[in-house]
């Protein structure tokens, strides 16, 4: 007990301090305002256990804790600092009274934290306070995945089989700042965006190894058509076909004329082979290019 004693508030730095969610947890770990009795300190901070551990110092009455998360169906939220430390500043007279009124004795078993009659006062007038809701504004808004990507992201930003971590940090804070302007607060956490952008370089990079691996494709090229010389007796397919066999065995392919028959005449020419005995179909677009693509479900031998 010491009559003159003032609290020392301990004031957060980072906005989104007090939120932590381990993995494989569903929701954030609790947020707590502390007043240590011993060393005269108001701070905030998260549960680091998970479920409802606490030290023995908070279980003998020496660290006196109050839950500041807020709770709704099966979410959690926590104050951001700036609301925090406010908070801690307004309850600090009462802080004060506390330190001012309490003492350590003997209760048979262990030495614990015993209040007198005006600290339990001001205590009761913090847990009044703590159990007013925090304004949307004061509370850290957290995004899932879902929530803040739209599955563009390798386009929209550019993402490569060569992005460095430091530019997927950099396009996770520009999806941060730009949730900051779709809700209330402006404190923002971005709950598993980090995993997923790694994610997306690391699919990149496989689809680029396994290219690596196989090599190039028949369908790696496309040539235009060259009409020149056509009249109404050319077989246009069978030109068509010759040159981009021409083209085909100029980059290294090895392809061979499976069958002159197309399901669909009118834009296809031909079914080819290449040396791996899969099965390509040529295809003629609109403006008179050509380009093979595979068939899908083909035979291979």
């Amino acid at each position: 007990m010491n009559a003159t004693a003032t609290v020392r508030v301990v004031e957060l730095t980072e906005p989104a301090e007090l939120y932590r969610r381990y993995d494989g947890e569903i929701t954030a770990q609790p947020a707590y305002i502390e007043l240590d009795l011993r060393n005269g300190t108001l701070l905030a901070s998260y549960n680091a256990e998970i479920g409802n551990a606490v030290p023995f110092s908070v279980h003998h009455g020496f660290e006196r804790r109050w839950d500041v998360s807020q709770r709704e169906h099966l979410t959690l939220s926590v104050p951001t600092a700036d609301a925090a430390n406010a908070f801690m500043k307004r309850i600090a007279p009462l802080a004060d009274r506390i330190l001012a009124d309490w003492e350590e004795y003997w209760d048979g078993n262990n030495h614990v934290a015993r209040l007198g009659e005006d600290a339990l006062a001001a205590e009761e007038a913090i847990e009044a306070l703590v159990d007013v809701p925090w304004d949307e504004a004061d509370l850290v808004a957290v995004w899932d995945v879902d929530g803040a990507t739209n599955g563009d992201e390798v386009t929209e930003y550019g993402i490569t089989a060569d992005t460095t971590d430091e530019r997927l940090d950099e396009i996770e804070e520009e999806i941060r700042v730009s949730m900051a302007g779709a809700g209330e607060g402006d404190v923002v956490v971005l709950d598993g965006v980090d995993t997923y952008l790694g994610g997306l370089r690391d699919e990149l990079k496989a689809e680029a190894a396994e290219a690596e691996d196989s090599g190039p494709t028949p369908d790696c090229f496309s040539i235009s058509l060259d009409r020149t010389g056509f009249d109404d007796g050319t077989n246009w397919a069978e030109e068509a076909t010759e040159q981009w066999i021409a083209e085909a065995e100029r980059l290294g392919f090895g392809i061979r004329v499976e069958s002159e028959e197309v399901p669909n005449p009118e834009r296809q020419v031909a079914i080819v082979r290449r040396d791996d005995e899969t099965l390509w179909v040529i295809n003629i677009h609109g403006d008179d290019t050509l380009r093979a693509e595979v068939i899908d479900g083909a035979p291979s031998a």
